[in-house]
């Protein structure tokens, strides 16, 4: 976990939101960063008085924030039994989630398959699920509104 940097947790955090100039999400932010660093398990932290958009943007700050520390903690997936993709590009809202993903077929090298046709590298960052959590979860609209900040972290 030292290996997770608060420049850039921030910096794609700000990206996906599109707010790279507020100065007061880098402040909420880095107190925000220490207490993930910490042992504590309670934060409070009194904030002057800001507008409704500000706290909608805050808001959405920590929860984008605490994704992406969450993702950094996880250890580097090496076994992909009971792992899928989603399938982004067949996508229907009306779709339920088994029909929108791609299941793991084998892995050969430093290449995994998924579903009939679909090739990807392991040594670059790929959004795999589990392929049970995700069918429970059943929401493939929550699911596909993440592929931009999925996006941006794999540039």
């Amino acid at each position: 976990m030292d290996k997770i940097e608060f420049e850039k947790l921030h910096n794609i955090v700000t990206l996906f939101l599109k707010e790279e100039r507020n100065h007061e999400l880098k402040i909420l932010g880095s107190w925000y960063f220490r207490f993930l660093k910490s042992d504590k398990e309670k934060l409070s932290l009194h904030l002057p008085y800001y507008s409704k958009e500000f706290s909608k943007i805050a808001f959405n700050y920590i929860r984008v924030f605490t994704l992406m520390f969450n993702l950094l903690k996880k250890e580097r997936l090496s076994k992909f039994e009971g792992t899928c993709l989603f399938d982004i590009f067949n996508y229907s809202a009306n779709e339920k989630v088994e029909k929108v993903t791609l299941d793991f077929e084998k892995q050969k090298g430093n290449r995994a398959y998924y579903g009939n046709d679909t090739l990807t590298n392991l040594d670059t960052f790929l959004p795999v699920f589990n392929r049970q959590e995700i069918i429970e979860f059943g929401n493939p609209k929550s699911i596909k509104n993440t592929f931009k900040l999925f996006k941006i972290i794999r540039n």
